[in-house]
């Protein structure tokens, strides 16, 4: 049972190491999402009120 507690511990203690950065972080976080990108020069990025323009033609009202 100690042994448990002892390795429960100990991975909480590495998990914890872990998400703060203490075993090294990569200098730039985005850089592999970069790389991973198909073509990165065509993303372009639109705001949520943005609305693109429609080329379809709306009819006078009779």
């Amino acid at each position: 049972m100690k042994t448990l507690v002892f390795l429960l511990v100990l991975a909480n203690l590495l998990f914890f190491a872990y998400a703060e950065g203490y075993l090294g972080r990569p200098d730039n976080p985005d850089a592999l999402r970069v790389e991973q990108q198909v073509v990165p020069e065509r993303v372009k990025v639109v705001c949520g009120g943005e609305v693109p323009a429609s080329p379809a033609k709306t009819e006078p009202a009779a």
